[in-house]
């Protein structure tokens, strides 16, 4: 959970987190290298910690290992958008 003042810093923003994903070849989480922060560390970090929570990952093509480090790679690309004004208006209901 957020602090106040980080959601007041991030909000009326899109934040960006681009991160890369090492697992074994047995799909378990290895590591994970942030290539674009988001300027959130709890956002960066609310990443790769559900990656490592929902490892292993079960039967991973073997098509996927890097034959240099013996690991897959994956990449992927998280956008938050926080606009909090719609949660403080009306409900309508």
């Amino acid at each position: 959970r957020l602090p106040a003042e980080q959601l007041r810093r991030i909000s009326n923003s899109n934040k960006r987190t681009v991160i890369e994903i090492l697992l074994d070849q047995e799909g378990n989480y290895f590591s994970s290298l942030i290539h674009n922060s988001s300027g959130i560390q709890a956002l960066d970090e609310a990443t790769y910690k559900a990656f490592r929570l929902a490892t292993p990952f079960v039967n991973p093509p073997q098509g996927l290992v890097n034959s240099e480090d013996v690991l897959i790679h994956l990449y992927y690309e998280f956008n938050v958008i926080f606009d909090p004004l719609p949660m403080a208006g009306p409900s309508g209901f």
